[in-house]
């Protein structure tokens, strides 16, 4: 599976790191330092839309798609945590959940595969 040693597409992940409790008891969140995953530093992905079947209403090849939500694919481990941002063309995603691991097989085609879906996604 060449696409998890050559994905084509760089990211950046930002992990999220617990700085203690706000005034009402919830986690406090602050950005980490930023992990690349390039094809320069060997570490690249595959970045894909979403959901399987035909196009519907919500996504449009012509660019005008408000599917805002990819799949990112790549070679273990993923660096990442649940409340992980992800860099990707200029724009931020959230990780939603956790990363399917793929562990089967031979060591070749180990990979995990991560959700994320757009923080503000603009309605055109």
């Amino acid at each position: 599976m060449s696409l998890l040693t050559e994905g084509p597409h760089a990211i950046t992940i930002i992990p999220m790191m617990i700085t203690g409790k706000d005034k009402y008891g919830n986690w406090a969140l602050e950005r980490g330092e930023g992990i690349e995953r390039t094809p320069e530093n060997g570490r690249s992905v595959a970045v894909e839309p979403y959901g399987a079947g035909s196009l519907s209403g919500l996504e449009a090849d012509d660019g005008t798609s408000v599917n805002d939500q990819f799949t990112v694919r790549g070679e273990l481990p993923w660096e990442g945590g649940t409340k992980s941002i992800i860099v990707w063309n200029g724009n931020e995603y959230d990780q939603e959940g956790l990363p399917k691991e793929y562990t089967r097989g031979s060591y070749r085609t180990h990979h995990f595969v991560v959700r994320m879906k757009r923080r503000s996604a603009q309605v055109k």
